[in-house]
């Protein structure tokens, strides 16, 4: 894993490079699990979630590869906030179940794609 002086050089000097490597073909709910995949040759990921199943875009989180996140996004009034955490190791991405208003749910901030990215091209 890449410390913060390396990761910010590789981003001031050159460009990313990004890899798809897995799309979320079910728009329905989505539990808690992991996704296997080889992220050993990335620096980072980039993660896009939908904040519920009938949404088609929402927002993209990245971390680096060994790191972890949550992703919030805004529900239906600021008493549902909704969330999803999730950890990467350089062999997949674990996934906790959603939350939305404090409980919790496998229909909100799901995932729908994952980028491989190598920092600095």
């Amino acid at each position: 894993m890449l410390g913060i002086k390396e990761t910010l050089t590789k981003l001031l000097t050159k460009g990313d490079y990004k890899d798809a490597l897995w799309t979320n073909t079910s728009s329905s709910n989505f539990s808690s699990q992991t996704v296997a995949l080889d992220l050993s040759a990335y620096d980072a990921v980039d993660i896009e979630f939908s904040n519920d199943t009938s949404d088609t875009h929402g927002a993209v989180v990245r971390t680096t590869v060994g790191g972890s996140g949550v992703c919030i996004m805004n529900g239906a009034t600021a008493s549902t906030m909704r969330g999803r955490y999730f950890a990467t190791t350089s062999t997949g991405i674990a996934f906790n179940s959603g939350v939305s208003g404090g409980s919790s749910s496998t229909s909100v901030v799901i995932p729908r794609k994952i980028w491989g990215v190598k920092l600095g091209g």
